[in-house]
């Protein structure tokens, strides 16, 4: 039943919807934040629930999604929050070769995000803990670059609870292949103690994993 609603919930979506949202998001830098929320997260929806497997379509998208990320000002936090979460559901379906000359400009977007200073806002945490995930992922997935991915694990747990439980999931999806990294054991030792304090910063499904490891 769920695979053919997806399936079915695919045809509809990519032949009445889908291209209204691609020309609101060609055009991102005149239309209004709320549409540019609105665009940025229906793609991301889509990719992530509607098994896209359209290459040149996640290219041309996570492209976008990055330009969006590096052009997004700080006031925008939300709209750089899903320009992250796009890059992220890109990076974790795009094979590496296909999505190998995305990644400077993913991790200039990324990069920018990561820098704003203060993040103590609720919305503009959510937007900088989003594209720590995304960062994790381009470094688990495609770069398996070791400073992206220490920069990663060093941030863990994260703060938002959402955030925290896609980010730990992401570190226990990965744990077996980074184990023997010392990073990743300080990790592991800080989202086991900050789940002890506060077992809602992952999930129940996590939790039982975590007390495996």
């Amino acid at each position: 039943m769920a695979a053919t609603y997806k399936k079915d919930a695919f045809t509809l979506l990519d032949t009445n919807v889908k291209a209204f949202y691609a020309a609101a998001l060609a055009d991102y830098r005149h239309i209004e934040e709320r549409e540019l929320i609105d665009t940025t997260f229906f793609f991301t929806q889509f990719v992530e629930h509607c098994g896209v497997s359209d290459v040149m379509m996640l290219y041309e998208l996570c492209s976008q999604f990055a330009e969006i990320g590096a052009w997004a000002e700080e006031e925008m936090p939300t709209v750089r929050q899903n320009a992250a979460c796009g890059i992220a559901v890109v990076a974790r379906v795009l094979a590496p070769g296909s999505f190998k000359t995305l990644v400077p400009a993913c991790l200039k977007a990324l990069e920018r995000m990561l820098s704003v200073e203060d993040a103590q806002d609720e919305d503009a945490l959510a937007a900088v803990e989003n594209a720590t995930t995304a960062l994790g992922v381009l470094a688990l997935k495609q770069t398996k670059d070791d400073a992206q991915l220490n920069r990663f694990l060093a941030a863990l747990p994260l703060k938002g609870e959402g955030e925290s439980q896609e980010a730990s999931d992401l570190f226990i999806e990965h744990y077996e292949e980074i184990k023997t990294k010392p990073e990743a054991q300080t990790a592991l030792n800080n989202i086991k103690t900050a789940v002890a304090a506060n077992p809602s910063l992952v999930t129940d499904e996590a939790r039982g994993k975590l007390e495996a490891l």
